[in-house]
C-alpha cells in the first residue's frame, strides 16, 4: 500500500527516492528486533516484549489511518474478479517474468539469510556468543537501513542526470552478490563487513518497482508492485525452508551447525540468483519492452 501511495501522490522520476524511504523504515523493526529486544525480554520478559511491540504496531496504524489524507476522486475498490484479472494481466507480461526472477530471487534470498540464518552463522562459523549475536544483527540492520536509503538517493539524483534506476539497482546487486560469494568461501577478515554489505544492497530491486509500474500503468501500479513483492516473499520463506534442509544434511557440530553446511546451503542460492542475473541480462537485449502493448494487454 505504502507504494501503490507513491504512485499516486508522487511524479515518477521522485518514486524510487519515495519507496526506498518507506522500505528503510520497515528496518526499523529490524534494528528493533536485535539487541533492543534482547534488553527488553531480560527487562520485562517475553510476553510484555511482544504487548510492547503491538502496541506500537496499533498506534502508528491508528495514525496512518487518521491523518494520511485520501486522493479526490478515489476509485471505489475493486471487487475480486477485477483484482484476480489484473493478476492475470501482470502474469502474463514477458516484462513481469523478465524482472520477477532476478528481484525475487535477490530479495527473498536476501530476507531469508538475514532474518534466519545470519546469527546462527555468527554463532558457529564466528564463535560469537548470543550478545555478540544481537550487536552483529543490530549493526546489519542499520546497515540495512542506510542501504536502501542510499540507493534510492543514488536513483533520485543520477536520474535526474538520465541515468536509469535499473542500473542503480543493477550496481547494487553486483555488490550484494560479491559479498555473497565472500560469505559462501568463508573469508574471515571479509566477513562481517561483507554481511554488511549483503544487508545494505539485497533490497535494492525496490527500485524497478516505479519502472515496472510506469510500464503497466497507474491502473496495475499497485498490484504489479503487490505481484513482484509476493515473489520476493515466496523466495524468502522457500530460501529460509530449503537452506534449513540443506544445513540438516550435514552431521552438526559441537556449537550447532557446520560451517561447510552454510557454504553449500548459501552457495546453491548463489547460483541460483547469478542464473537469474543471466536471465535478466540477457531478456532486456532479446526482448526489448513496448510500452503500447503492454498497457493495451
Amino acid at each position: 500500500s505504502g507504494f501503490k501511495a507513491t504512485s499516486l501522490w508522487l511524479p515518477l522520476e521522485r518514486r524510487a527516492f519515495a519507496n526506498a524511504c518507506i522500505m528503510s523504515m520497515g528496518a526499523l523493526g529490524i534494528i528493533g528486533a536485535t539487541e533492543p529486544t534482547e534488553y527488553l525480554v531480560s527487562l520485562i520478559g517475553w510476553r510484555s516484549t511482544f504487548l510492547v511491540f503491538a502496541g506500537l504496531v496499533f498506534t502508528v496504524a491508528g495514525l496512518i489511518f487518521a491523518m494520511v489524507p485520501r486522493r479526490d476522486g478515489e476509485r471505489a475498490p475493486a471487487s475480486f474478479a477485477e483484482q484476480f484479472g489484473q493478476l492475470l494481466r501482470i502474469l502474463k507480461l514477458p516484462l513481469f517474468w523478465r524482472l520477477a526472477p532476478f528481484l525475487g530471487l535477490t530479495a527473498g534470498v536476501q530476507i531469508g539469510i538475514q532474518t534466519l540464518w545470519a546469527g546462527p552463522w555468527f554463532r558457529d562459523v564466528m564463535r560469537l556468543g548470543r550478545d555478540q549475536v544481537a550487536r552483529h544483527l543490530l549493526w546489519m540492520a542499520v546497515s540495512f537501513m542506510l542501504g536502501i536509503l542510499s540507493s534510492g538517493f543514488l536513483a533520485d539524483r543520477l536520474g535526474r542526470r538520465g541515468i536509469s534506476p535499473l542500473t542503480v539497482m543493477l550496481g547494487y546487486l553486483l555488490a550484494y552478490l560479491a559479498a555473497q560469494t565472500i560469505i559462501v568461501l568463508r573469508v574471515p577478515e571479509l566477513s562481517f563487513p561483507a554481511w554488511l554489505v549483503l544487508a545494505a544492497t539485497g533490497q535494492a530491486g525496490i527500485l524497478a518497482f516505479p519502472w515496472f509500474a510506469s510500464r503497466v500503468g497507474n491502473e496495475l501500479a499497485g498490484r504489479s508492485n503487490a505481484t513482484i513483492n509476493f515473489a520476493m516473499f515466496v523466495s524468502a520463506f522457500a530460501a529460509q525452508g530449503v537452506i534449513g534442509m540443506i544445513i540438516g544434511l550435514f552431521a552438526p557440530v559441537a556449537t550447532g551447525y557446520a560451517p561447510e553446511a552454510y557454504s553449500w546451503s548459501f552457495g546453491i542460492f548463489l547460483a541460483l540468483q547469478v542464473l537469474a542475473l543471466g536471465w535478466y541480462l540477457w531478456s532486456h537485449r532479446a526482448y526489448p519492452v513496448r510500452i503500447e502493448s503492454i498497457r493495451t494487454g
